[in-house]
């Protein structure tokens, strides 16, 4: 402590005597070698003295607690972090070809129960959601895309597992439970293209965003805070954090090359002290450290360093970004996506790049949505990570609606750090079923939302266990992965996107206003042929790209062993002949259009009767009240520039009729 003083009254010494002073040199040279004699002592007082000041002491000092603690962890949790067997590309299928006992017997059993659905039922049929569902048949449920809906085969195998659980709780708890999670999320990472090793098992995206924004802002803030305590104040500036401050070194001789060498040092100090108590995070851990390190200091301070985020990502989403970013002085940097950066092309990467060069360097953490919530637009997140990781940001996609709905996933391929998803949405697994995928270089930093068992054993472990809890959901993850298959991801694509640009397409026709004879409309707001001021507007898909709605073709595949020739044009309210059996096939006659875009489109509200001006979302509240108790109709209803909209999914449950009494009560409520 003396010494420190000491060499703090050199240095505001050195700054009060001007520099051509003969003593200048003398005293540089000084501040020089005392500086880093104070260095050398503080390394060895932290790392060699006894951790115990006397035999007779009753407590224990930790001063490293991260690299002097050991943690105490069970033998069969260690046993299934580091059991390669999970990593093995055959060990483990969507088809639950596994071997474990009560896990493998019961999901085998739900699944052999499903067979006759899986061969009788065809999608888009009462029959499909009577089978598959647990749905109210009293209610239309056009909003698959909030909480999902569980496949009846998961419920029965949960339901199953906790009996089990309960029937024998330790043993369940202490075998069962940590293999069957691991064959688990085993699955769900050769679903999405990933390595098991690197995904992990969580409730929900939320909770993930959660994990991954703490973890790296808390990685971020204790490297300023060791910068800080090795780097003398600068004379003239203020407290540390504010916008006019830099982390320039004070040093004016051999400053600079102190500063390098004592970082360097406790950078490879960190990773050796990781090497020796964890083997398998000595490498990841001098990368990520090193990264972060870097853009420290390139810095000015934590007020000029940005977590980057949109207008239109998830509100909790932007309530963790700005919980933790101000606990910790950073900045919040929102691109503005309007109406135009989402309909036309180009435009929504236009904005994202020009933010991230003008922000060049300072954007610690970058995060996306893969498909925003609402208006339900795909980003082109390849491309837009590829702009941030240019700019030395780290970059999280919260994908909470993509997987289940966009066809193809290769979770690594879009190049970012982080990626997350639900399960229960898109995949209809039990509720409180999400992952976080994590790139290897970074999986020394990431902590999970708690911290039990499990600790030291890496991430795998610490995710895996978060103390007790009913995780029997997780269990029953891979029985949905399995129905999806044998009912053909391609079938179901092809079948929910197909009928939701028909029920888009029925809606505007139905609400149209008079003298509005086109037939043919763009997702994404641009009318095909005359513009009138009472076009509807339908959003989704692909960020500024055109999916065609034009005039369907109704199918009913019962008919065609009678009758080859479809009925042809949209059916008007209240039907056309048709019944439930049939499905929807929209043809657009245009490559880019038929391309698969998603399964939840929204549609502009026609004026109706009793509408306040303006309009509000409180309206919007309102409205959406009305469907659900008055009509018994489930559609999300939102306030959106300056329009009310209805966010329609579709999942394989839905019918066309679902879509026909949202027409019907809508055009009810419209002025005559």
């Amino acid at each position: 402590m003396i010494l420190e003083c000491f060499i703090k009254s050199l240095y505001k010494l050195r700054d009060t005597l001007p520099s051509e002073s003969y003593v200048m040199v003398p005293l540089k040279i000084c501040c020089l070698g005392l500086g880093s004699a104070l260095c050398a002592f503080q390394w060895l007082q932290r790392n060699f003295r006894r951790k115990i000041p006397n035999e007779s002491s009753p407590y224990l000092i930790l001063r490293e607690p991260t690299t002097e603690y050991r943690a105490s962890n069970p033998k069969w949790l260690s046993e299934a972090a580091h059991n390669s067997r999970y990593d093995s590309s055959d060990t483990v299928s969507t088809n639950n070809n596994i071997n474990e006992e009560e896990v493998s017997e019961v999901l085998s059993s739900a699944l052999e129960s499903m067979n006759q659905a899986l061969t009788n039922t065809r999608l888009g049929s009462e029959a499909c959601r009577d089978s598959f569902f647990c749905l109210d048949p009293a209610f239309t449920y056009l909003n698959h895309g909030s909480y999902g809906a569980t496949f009846r085969v998961c419920m029965e195998a949960q339901s199953r597992l906790q009996r089990a659980m309960e029937g024998q709780p330790v043993k369940f708890m202490e075998t069962s439970l940590v293999k069957g999670l691991n064959l688990a999320s085993s699955a769900v990472a050769r679903f999405v293209g990933a390595s098991p090793s690197d995904l992990f098992p969580v409730t929900n995206a939320t909770s993930a965003v959660n994990a991954v924004v703490s973890s790296v802002i808390h990685q971020y803030i204790e490297i300023t805070q060791k910068q800080q305590q090795r780097d003398p104040p600068v004379k003239g500036l203020e407290a540390f954090g504010s916008r006019s401050n830099t982390l320039t070194p004070a040093y004016s001789i051999g400053g600079t090359l102190l500063h390098s060498i004592t970082t360097l040092s406790r950078i490879v100090w960190r990773a050796a002290a990781s090497a020796l108590t964890y083997p398998w995070r000595a490498a990841t851990c001098l990368l990520s450290v090193t990264r972060l390190d870097g853009m420290v200091r390139s810095t000015r301070g934590r007020g000029d360093t940005f977590v980057l985020m949109t207008n239109l990502t998830y509100p909790a989403v932007k309530s963790t970004i700005v919980k933790q970013a101000s606990r910790a002085g950073l900045s919040v940097a929102v691109v503005q996506l309007g109406w135009r950066e989402l309909t036309e092309p180009g435009l929504a990467l236009e904005a994202v790049e020009k933010t991230v060069k003008e922000l060049d360097g300072r954007i610690l953490l970058a995060v996306l949505d893969h498909i925003i919530s609402f208006p339900p637009i795909i980003l082109p997140v390849t491309q837009m990570t590829a702009m941030c990781k240019k700019a030395g940001a780290l970059v999280l996609i919260d994908g909470a609606h993509a997987v289940g709905q966009l066809p193809g996933l290769h979770v690594p391929s879009i190049g970012a750090d982080f990626y997350t998803s639900n399960l229960h949405k898109w995949c209809c697994t039990p509720k409180g079923t999400a992952f976080l995928w994590c790139h290897k270089q970074h999986q020394s930093i990431l902590d999970p939302p708690l911290t039990s068992h499990g600790f030291g054993l890496g991430p795998r472990a610490e995710f895996l266990w978060q103390g007790t809890a009913d995780l029997t959901n997780w269990l029953a993850v891979p029985a949905a992965l399995s129905t999806i298959q044998k009912l053909g991801f391609d079938a179901i694509s092809e079948h929910n996107s197909r009928l939701v640009r028909w029920a888009a397409a029925m809606l505007v026709d139905c609400w149209r206003g008079p003298n509005q004879g086109v037939n043919n409309y763009v997702v994404g707001g641009q009318e095909l042929g005359s513009r009138s001021p009472r076009s509807l507007r339908v959003i989704g898909g692909h960020a500024g790209r055109d999916v065609l709605l034009t005039a369907c073709q109704y199918h009913d595949e019962a008919a065609d062993e009678t009758d080859e020739q479809a009925r042809a044009g949209p059916p008007l309210l209240g039907g056309s002949g048709t019944d439930s059996s049939a499905a929807c096939k929209a043809s657009t006659g245009d490559s880019q259009a038929d391309e698969v875009a998603g399964f939840m489109l929204a549609v502009q509200v026609p004026m109706l009767r009793d509408q306040p001006r303006p309009l509000s979302a409180d309206y919007a509240v309102a409205l959406h009240n009305v469907l659900r108790c008055n009509h018994k109709i489930e559609v999300p209803v939102a306030f959106y520039d300056g329009s009310l909209f209805v966010r329609i999914s579709c999942q394989i449950y839905n019918t066309p009729q679902d879509y026909e009494h949202l027409a019907s009560v809508i055009r009810a409520m419209m002025p005559t």
